[in-house]
């Protein structure tokens, strides 16, 4: 039976045949395969300030519906305690299951942690320079090592394996998870048993080629692997207060190398607890024995006003992250409407790079991003849109705050991702006009560094 030739008409009104359909699908998987590289992200830090996230907003929600008994008892002699097997817990979910998001499942859906971990991968992957915060850091393993060479070879024979079909994902991600053990002792990935990586996504894209009719022999893509070290992209870190600090502090020593952290934490919360609720204790029975039952009040209502101090500053913290996360305020909620009042002011990722885009980019006729061919006079936008990001990005860092505000805590790692590499880009751009045909659209004498400087 002779095969029909179906046709389909492109936008410009030309018959394409379902032949060059299948030749250009095959075409663009494989040059997206090709610009992929292999990345395994440590994201110990992430794992700590999502464990601590949880723990907090379980910590609030158990206080919410306390009666006063268990007020004083959970949440006031004994908080660091269950704060601490609170964050322990979590931990311990988000390593079992492999999920960041594992304690917090109500307000997450399935995939906020895929999406997270492509975000990560895709900044460590990008060549452009300041893609990286700080505390962040890169290298390229060594490919003349015989066990990176190894792992190299592992890694594509895992790939092929998948994109011919021979490879369920389940089977997939069991064998990828046995091959990057053997990384796990490189410097910047110790210590953690968490990461991101992009294995998947690479085997994806060559299962697809395959399928659009590529052979086995086409199918190209650098094995060279870059490991890295992820920081979280929300900076605010009231959460982590002085005592977490401490605990961190014993587990990095030659003694804590040896103790579980959670029976450091646990421990060390326990003693602290107690010593609270001693010290408290103690300072009533004094202003009783030597000053007057005024004294005593007053010491208790010290205490209080102490507890309640801390009680807002960790409120707004979390306030704070909460709306950097995307979540909204619930309707009459009084206390975080107030609290609301006294934040600092964020600008939504997603408005930030439209508006960069809008000033700079373009679509080709392929629907490729490209970079317009703008004038001098739209520099004065262009700067101070940029420098807004970079202002933000700075004061996020030094002052461990959140300027930026992404639209779900599952989407935070990818749009920050984007928004940095849209604007690295931009300003490799700017920098090359303004170093060429437009000198003229800054001052005299300055260079574009300078001048972006004195901008931001």
């Amino acid at each position: 039976m002779e095969t029909q030739n179906k046709n389909k008409i492109d936008n410009t009104g030309t018959k394409i045949s379902e032949v060059e359909i299948k030749e250009d699908a095959k075409k663009r998987a494989l040059e997206a395969l090709k610009d992929q590289k292999v990345s395994v992200i440590n994201i110990k830090d992430l794992v700590e300030v999502e464990a601590h996230k949880a723990a907090d907003s379980r910590m609030a929600e158990s206080k919410s519906h306390a009666g006063i008994l268990k007020n004083i008892w959970k949440h006031t002699f004994f908080d660091e305690f269950y704060r601490q097997r609170e964050v322990n817990k979590v931990r311990d979910e988000i390593k079992n299951t492999g999920d960041l998001y594992a304690g917090r499942k109500n307000n997450v859906d399935k995939t906020a942690h895929d999406n997270a971990m492509n975000g990560i991968s895709e900044r460590f992957i990008s060549e452009y320079e300041g893609t990286l915060s700080k505390g962040e850091e890169k290298k390229v393993l060594d490919d003349k090592n015989p066990e990176t060479v190894k792992t190299n070879t592992e890694i594509k024979n895992l790939v092929i394996n998948y994109a011919k079909g021979a490879l369920s994902e389940e089977a997939f991600k069991n064998e990828k998870v046995r091959i990057l053990s053997t990384l796990k002792e490189q410097d910047i990935l110790k210590g953690s048993d968490n990461y991101a990586d992009n294995l998947f996504e690479i085997a994806k894209n060559a299962r697809l080629a395959i399928e659009h009719g590529a052979k086995i022999e086409e199918l190209d893509f650098d094995t060279n692997i870059i490991i890295g070290k992820a920081k979280s992209s929300l900076k605010t870190e009231a959460h982590f207060n002085m005592f977490d600090k401490l605990v961190d502090n014993i587990n990095k020593s030659k003694v804590g190398r040896f103790v579980s952290p959670a029976v450091v934490s646990t421990a060390l919360a326990l003693a602290y607890s107690v010593s609270v609720g001693m010290g408290t204790k103690v300072l009533r029975s004094k202003a009783m024995a030597y000053g007057t039952l005024g004294a005593a009040v007053a010491v208790s209502s010290l205490v209080a006003g102490a507890q309640k101090s801390h009680d807002v500053t960790e409120d707004r913290a979390r306030h704070g992250l909460e709306m950097a996360e995307g979540s909204k305020i619930e309707a009459d909620s009084k206390y975080r409407e107030k609290i609301d009042q006294y934040q600092y002011k964020m600008e939504d990722s997603n408005d930030l790079a439209d508006n960069l885009r809008s000033l700079m980019f373009e679509k080709d006729k392929d629907g490729k991003e490209v970079f317009k061919d703008f004038k001098e006079e739209d520099l004065g936008d262009i700067f101070t849109s940029l420098s807004n990001i970079e202002a933000r990005n700075s004061l996020n860092a030094k002052n461990k705050i959140d300027l930026i505000s992404y639209s779900k805590i599952g989407n935070v790692e990818k749009e920050r991702t984007d928004l940095t590499i849209l604007t690295a880009r931009a300003k490799v751009e700017l920098r090359k006009k303004i170093e060429g045909s437009m000198k003229g659209g800054i001052p005299s004498g300055e260079t574009f560094d300078s001048y972006f400087a004195k901008q931001t």
